[in-house]
């Protein structure tokens, strides 16, 4: 008895793939592969090591964790994760004050980049993760 007909000829298959997101955390890109694979669309994560090895050339010539999808899904899948692919139309209150008038950016921490920028630039090390953050505009406080 054979499981399998060596004969037999499969048709090949010719779905491209593409990349959705790039994340540079390792739990932002599972937490992500788990709301597309929840609503039933395939994916899978490249990257993982070299990210978590070298935390600091993060977001340099692409590099992170990257999230691919087959190209039919992107639609769907664009759909599932809105609200980290466009994070300005998230309605957003700070907890401190209430207020709705928050904005993305690096809100008190700026001050603090541009001597990091400095010294990147002239000693040629990498800057690692300069992500905003929300941050509200009446109190000043991060959200």
């Amino acid at each position: 008895m054979r499981l399998f007909d060596v004969n037999e000829k499969k048709e090949p298959v010719n779905e491209r793939t593409v990349r959705l997101w790039t994340s540079n955390s390792l739990t932002e890109a599972h937490l992500i592969k788990a709301r597309l694979t929840e609503a039933g669309i395939d994916c899978f994560l490249t990257n993982e090591h070299f990210t978590s090895l070298l935390p600091s050339h993060n977001g340099i010539l692409g590099s992170g964790i990257q999230i691919i999808i087959n190209e039919k899904d992107h639609e769907a899948s664009s759909l599932v994760i809105e609200d980290i692919l466009k994070p300005e139309k998230v309605d957003k209150v700070c907890p401190n004050c209430g207020s709705k008038n928050i904005d993305i950016g690096y809100g008190k921490r700026k001050k603090l980049y541009a001597p990091l920028m400095f010294f990147s630039i002239a000693f040629g090390i990498p800057l690692g993760n300069l992500t905003p953050n929300y941050f509200c505009k009446d109190c000043k406080s991060d959200v």
